[in-house]
């Protein structure tokens, strides 16, 4: 297993062995964490009824040992003095967690090597993957050029999109439109449309030529590039909650209306796990 911590300040790699200057002895904290719940009862019934859940934020702790003396550990506390991430690799296993802050104990000085206690926690409980996964919603792709020979197909389009996710948790997309106008009328609408939830999201907006709309699932925002935030432009009975992408998938179907041509549209995610187990 080899387990990297890295900010803007720098990176520090651990493992089990190799030629690492930081080596793991144990780990703690990657599992399943366990649920915070509320629960009541009552005379007119046996044991209790769960009427809250929620998994709490997380605590991962690491013992090992530095070897390289002073200028090893001095970086390494550099680094852990501020937010960072930390990416688990173990054979097929990558998976990473936002470290919200460290506090850090050596337990033994040595000549060769200095024996530490890390304790890291996470306000977010959840692992993601290292890499986002992107699918395109909608786009058109010109075939014609000067060698075509007729009849010929003259574009292609993909307006359709099946989306099926790796993650044990509801995964909340970004979705990047590039816009292409095909007149200067102001009026139209995209609509996005979920066939596993029936879900329709509709925005009442015409982005310019290469413009470029995010619609931000997570953090609830839509956004222009040229004209910042754009949020009221949802249509009465959409919500941005339409989108997201529960353990079934999602078939998503991308239609521009009046105005907005031919756009391109491109679903962002990464999935969302309780553990990176190695």
């Amino acid at each position: 297993m080899k387990i990297t911590l890295e900010n803007k300040y720098g990176s520090i790699r651990m493992s089990g062995g190799g030629d690492e200057n930081v080596r793991i002895c144990s780990v703690t904290g990657l599992g399943i964490p366990a649920y915070e719940r509320r629960c009541y009862s009552s005379y007119d019934f046996d044991g209790v009824v769960e009427s809250v859940r929620r998994v709490p934020s997380r605590t991962i702790s690491v013992g090992g040992d530095i070897i390289g003396g002073r200028e090893v550990y001095s970086k390494m506390l550099k680094i852990l003095s501020y937010p960072c991430e930390m990416i688990i690799e173990d054979k097929d296993l990558r998976r990473m967690i936002h470290i919200s802050s460290c506090e850090m104990d050596f337990v033994k000085k040595g000549s060769i090597y200095t024996r530490f206690a890390l304790n890291m926690s996470c306000d977010d409980p959840y692992f993601y993957d290292c890499e986002d996964t992107v699918a395109g919603l909608y786009s058109r792709k010109k075939l014609i050029s000067k060698d075509t020979v007729l009849p010929a197909m003259f574009s292609s389009r993909v307006s359709c999109a099946s989306i099926k996710i790796l993650s044990e948790r509801i995964v909340e997309p970004v979705i990047t439109i590039l816009g292409k106008r095909n007149s200067d009328n102001d009026e139209g609408r995209i609509e996005i449309k979920n066939a596993v939830t029936g879900a329709v999201f509709t925005l009442d907006y015409v982005p310019e030529d290469d413009e470029i709309v995010t619609i931000d699932v997570m953090n609830r925002t839509i956004t222009s590039d040229i004209k910042g935030n754009i949020i009221n432009c949802i249509s009465d009975d959409s919500y941005t909650s339409d989108l997201v992408i529960d353990e079934r998938g999602a078939e998503f179907t991308t239609t521009g209306y009046g105005a907005t041509g031919d756009i391109t549209a491109t679903l962002i995610y990464k999935n969302k796990y309780l553990e990176a187990m190695v």
